[in-house]
């Protein structure tokens, strides 16, 4: 597996729109520039990025016990093992 790059997890909100790696650190600010896209979405974005940890976590624990139990990796699941090992 490939060693990740990307600021490791989980994350938090600080309640502004500010997401928060598990050090506390600022890693990212959702906006919701007027005009550009909803309070509303800027939130479920927010939701979105904060749950990206988890359902990395999740997604790579369900292709490796596919792998286990010898499920073939081809189709959807084969797209998906490449990019969630790679990241």
């Amino acid at each position: 597996m490939k060693t990740s790059n990307h600021t490791p997890g989980p994350f938090i909100s600080s309640g502004s729109g500010t997401i928060l790696d598990s050090k506390k650190r600022t890693i990212a600010v959702v906006m919701a520039p007027r005009g550009e896209i909803s309070l509303s979405e800027a939130e479920a974005n927010e939701k979105l990025f904060i749950a990206s940890y988890d359902m990395l976590k999740v997604l790579r624990e369900i292709i490796s016990e596919c792998d286990a139990v010898g499920s073939p990796s081809l189709g959807t699941l084969g797209k998906a093992k490449n990019i969630v090992f790679d990241l």
